[in-house]
Formats: structure tokens, sequence, C-alpha cells
């Protein structure tokens, strides 16, 4: 959530906790690539006006708003969506270290 203020309105309070070590390693308590990822996905494909950092956080958007399905830490469960999240935690972070402007 730190990464994403903007965000925080529709994030999920759990997803808001979740850190990048999290993510890297499956255990951010996200679900496994289920029919919720496949769909936005799916969506993801219309996003034509989106460059891919727009895109990205289009993409976590959509995703923190959905529960999580376990306790961030405590289980293992293999998510794409995850790498996904990850890489729009590190270009925000990247972005930041530039004083706001992208790369």
């Amino acid at each position: 959530g730190e990464l994403f203020p903007d965000l925080a309105a529709t994030m999920q309070p759990a997803a808001k906790a979740v850190t990048l070590e999290q993510l890297l390693s499956h255990t951010s308590g996200m679900p496994e690539d289920n029919a919720a990822f496949i769909e936005i996905m799916a969506r993801s494909f219309a996003q034509d006006a989106l460059n891919l950092d727009e895109l990205r956080h289009w993409f976590v958007r959509e995703w923190s708003a959905l529960p999580l399905e376990g306790e961030p830490g405590s289980r293992f469960a293999y998510s794409n969506a995850g790498y996904t999240i990850a890489g729009a935690m590190l270009e925000r972070a990247a972005q930041a270290l530039r004083g706001g402007k992208p790369a």
C-alpha cells in the first residue's frame, strides 16, 4: 500500500501489508493463478491506451481489490500476479528515487 497511496481506498486491507519479499517468495496470501487472474488478464488486453507502466498499475488496482486467500507470510501459493505486482512496486520505488520522473 505504501507505494500505491492512490489505490488505498480500493485496496483490500490485508493487501496493503504485503511485502515485496512475500510477493517474490509466493507467500503473499494471494491465491494461485485462478479464474479471477485469467479474467483480469483478459481485460488487460483491452487497455490499449496504457503504456506498460500504466498497465501494471491498472493490474495492481484490479487485483488488490480482491480478497487474499490467506494471511501474508503464512503459506506458499505460486502466483504469476505476484510477480506483476512486484514489478509495479519496483517501478514505483525507482520512480520515487528519480523524483517522480518515469524512466
